[in-house]
């Protein structure tokens, strides 16, 4: 039965994958290079720092990686709050989870205050207990350092949390910690979905307006 939740944010609980294609592509035009979009595919599953890392490298850009972060952030920061929407059913789910008094809690790769922002913007913020973030917490969702101490902020063991994830990376690192997870379908990763569909506990291509059966069992 599930007695906590975590919950990645971009292609999980928000359409915003496409947030840091776009992100990258404008910083691309603004130092005169030639945006690739497919970057965003590149740096899946990396956190915002190991990513402007990534396409400093690749773009050879000579600022400074702070100067880069901030100017990436401002941009995704600008899209995030204009465009970015939940996923359908998202706000009714997490709303019946509250009201079972399942705990819950985000883990992501993203910026902890521009998450803040952007979920208390889409009126789901009050709803999670915490915001891990990688980039600020400078450890990689790659590792299982994150999702453990979710679960211990929740008092809750890893086998009676379930992750909800769109990665296949993070999905595998969810279900090595000892993790139930389900798969959220997105379209950014539908070259992934035989694979996610197979180490996945479950699979959902939308959220489900109720908690079902599968997770209550």
């Amino acid at each position: 039965m599930i007695r906590g939740a975590i919950f990645d944010v971009d292609g999980t609980l928000l359409d915003s994958m496409w947030v840091w294609e776009q992100a990258l592509a404008r910083l691309a035009q603004r130092y005169g290079v030639t945006p690739d979009l497919s970057t965003g595919s590149e740096i899946f599953t990396l956190s915002l720092r190991e990513g402007i890392q990534y396409i400093k490298r690749e773009y050879g850009l000579s600022q400074s990686e702070l100067e880069l972060i901030e100017e990436v952030a401002a941009i995704a920061r600008e899209l995030y709050l204009s465009a970015a929407v939940l996923k359908p059913h998202v706000h009714d789910f997490l709303k019946a989870l509250k009201a079972a008094d399942v705990p819950m809690v985000v883990v992501t790769s993203g910026e902890a205050t521009l998450v803040r922002e952007v979920l208390g913007k889409c009126g789901v913020l009050d709803y999670f207990m915490h915001i891990y973030a990688a980039t600020n917490e400078k450890i990689s969702k790659r590792e299982s350092t994150l999702w453990l101490r979710a679960a211990a902020l929740m008092g809750v063991q890893p086998r009676d949390v379930w992750v909800f994830e769109d990665a296949l990376y993070a999905i595998n690192i969810a279900k090595e910690s000892g993790f139930s997870a389900v798969a959220i379908a997105d379209p950014r990763s539908n070259t992934l979905q035989a694979d996610v569909r197979e180490v996945a506990d479950l699979y959902w291509t939308d959220f489900p307006q109720e908690i079902p059966p599968e997770l209550l069992a």
